[in-house]
């Protein structure tokens, strides 16, 4: 806010090179690989790493979060990988459903800004 406009740009001209090296260095991570949704694969729910077990059965499927980091998805066999991806999907949306009220409680206040409604998107 006691910045120019001018003093900004200037800021930002003088360390072009800095922020093209580390956009490129960004890029170039390595990242995650394409998700097969097979036994062993690791999947992270709010920030925190998971090993995937992948349990066919008969019956609703359903996803259950276990110690030490373990994540189970229970699906009827011969389902399709996207399908299973589907499932963990929606799992991660009733989650993050159920921890919005907490958040806004606890930073409406903080930001002084009340949302009238909110929702969960793809």
């Amino acid at each position: 806010m006691h910045l120019s406009e001018d003093n900004i740009r200037l800021a930002v001209i003088s360390r072009l090179c800095w922020i093209k090296k580390q956009r490129a260095n960004f890029e170039a991570q390595p990242r995650q690989s394409k998700r097969e949704m097979v036994s062993g694969e690791s999947h992270y729910v709010f920030g925190d790493r998971y090993r995937l077990f992948v349990i066919e059965r008969q019956g609703r499927h359903e996803i259950a979060l276990l110690p030490p980091k373990t994540l189970q998805l229970f699906v009827n066999s011969g389902i399709l990988p996207q399908n299973r991806a589907l499932v963990l999907t929606e799992c991660y949306r009733a989650q993050l459903r159920a921890r919005i009220p907490d958040l806004l409680e606890k930073w409406q206040p903080i930001i002084g800004h009340h949302v009238a409604d909110w929702g969960v998107k793809k």
